[in-house]
């Protein structure tokens, strides 16, 4: 059996821009607004077969390690600005530094257009993407790039 989940939140008109809508979307939804998630899928479950054979070796922290680790050098070689892996965000500002304290990672980011920016979190054990979480994610990405009204967050697992 597999699922889905992905959240749209949209900012409500300037000058406000508090949260205005907040919803489900559908895989193909997704598809329309964030035309890498087919990409990211592919690039996941490629760095999940590279570390297949240490799964249940390892800890579950260090296989999730290894499979965000691939996919990051994955992405980086692409050196795209608009496309990038284990982006950290500090409250006030794009952090410099991997990890800073008080910073977030954000696993995968795609800016679209001036729009939408989408956040694709993966996932490789049993744990979901939980609301407190997802709204951090929403406040410091709407913090970094105040002008993007809508931000759909995805949650990416391993297919294969």
């Amino acid at each position: 059996m597999a699922a889905f989940n992905a959240r749209d939140y949209s900012a409500g008109p300037a000058p406000v821009r508090e949260l205005s809508f907040v919803g489900q979307l559908t895989r193909e939804q997704v598809e329309q607004a964030c035309p890498r998630l087919p990409e990211v899928q592919e690039r996941t479950d490629i760095a999940a077969d590279a570390f297949a054979g240490d799964r249940f070796w390892v800890s579950p922290q260090r296989y999730g390690t290894a499979v965000h680790t691939h996919l990051k050098h994955q992405i980086d070689g692409l050196n795209d600005p608009k496309f990038r892996a284990e982006m950290s965000l500090l409250k006030a500002e794009e952090a410099n530094r991997r990890g800073e304290r008080g910073s977030i990672r954000i696993d995968v980011f795609e800016r679209t257009n001036s729009d939408t920016v989408c956040v694709y979190d993966i996932k490789t054990g049993e744990a979901g993407l939980g609301p407190t979480r997802t709204l951090e994610i929403v406040g410091r990405v709407r913090h970094a790039f105040q002008f993007v009204p809508r931000i759909i967050i995805t949650e990416i697992r391993p297919t294969r």
